[in-house]
């Protein structure tokens, strides 16, 4: 079986951006060819100012990655960087965040999220209550059902028995937290038709239904708030970015002992945290100075 790849650009823009963007499409062609069917690639970019502007240089670079070979895109993850730079413009807003896109090759590609996932709160007792972990009690949930204008007297007492066995469940430690959605009340579903969606319809039939959380934890949300990089000693990287940003697209679209690839190595920043987590890295770069701090980091002696 192949092992998936993945890879992790970055790069910046620059006021000719038209060239600019078209050296780094081409890159991400050779990218996407020698990168398995599964694997995943994360790009991670920022903007930049031209004449008062911003270029708008994530996307024309993505949506022209689309363009050339269709990756599908996944998700615009935005790294807000907390503590970064002061702004030294008085006439728009600190810019503190840069893009970090998750494209694939394909639909079915490799994904590990219980890798990733957040640990889950815990439910607790309150005297001799059993509290979900979002403050959710029992009680409360069946004046809920008592109170919910649309439900009929059977549903009500199907509802009812289904929370108390939600509850046993979390007093049990099988799960930790869920939501109750109740006919009647204002609620979120993907449709209020019942032929698109399935949510609509089992609240019509039963008048109500339980979304249980994973027990596992939730998925990390798209909004990454890390620190830039101030190692100390680390004055040859102008730009380096802290091992923090690619530990989650490491631990999650490259398997232990996978290969990750850098074709923007830098000082090896990637190869560091893919060492460490037990995949293998291939890193390249232009530069002779970066790629020399990047063996060192490895412990590479030639």
């Amino acid at each position: 079986m192949a092992t998936a790849q993945i890879c992790v650009g970055r790069h910046w823009g620059r006021a000719n951006y038209e060239a600019y963007l078209k050296q780094l499409r081409a890159v991400f062609r050779q990218v996407y060819r020698v990168l398995a069917p599964s694997a995943s690639l994360w790009l991670n970019i920022d903007d930049s100012y031209a004449d008062g502007s911003m270029q708008g240089i994530p996307w024309r670079l993505v949506l022209g990655m689309v363009e050339d070979d269709g990756w599908i895109v996944r998700n615009d993850n935005i790294w807000s960087k907390t503590g970064g730079s002061l702004n030294r413009a008085d006439d728009r807003h600190t810019h503190r965040h840069e893009h970090m896109f998750h494209l694939v090759k394909q639909r079915n590609y490799h994904f590990d999220a219980d890798a990733v996932r957040l640990p889950p709160a815990k439910g607790r007792r309150h005297g001799d209550e059993m509290i979900s972990a979002t403050g959710v009690s029992k009680a409360v949930c069946h004046q809920r059902i008592e109170s919910a204008s649309g439900m009929t007297k059977s549903q009500r007492i199907s509802a009812k028995v289904a929370v108390d066995e939600t509850f046993a469940a979390i007093d049990a430690g099988i799960l930790h937290d869920f939501r109750l959605i109740l006919k009647g009340e204002n609620r979120v579903t993907h449709s209020d038709s019942e032929e698109i969606s399935a949510r609509a319809s089992r609240l019509e039939r039963d008048g109500y239904y339980i979304l249980k959380y994973n027990p596992k934890g939730s998925m990390p949300s798209d909004v990454w708030r890390i620190a830039p990089d101030r190692s100390k000693g680390r004055t040859t990287h102008y730009a380096a970015f802290p091992e923090q940003l690619v530990e989650v697209p490491l631990k999650a679209t490259c398997p232990i002992g996978g290969i990750v690839l850098d074709p923007f190595a830098g000082t090896g920043t990637t190869l560091v945290v893919a060492q460490r987590l037990g995949r293998h890295g291939v890193g390249i770069d232009l530069s002779d100075d970066y790629l020399q701090v990047a063996r060192e980091r490895l412990g590479i002696n030639t």
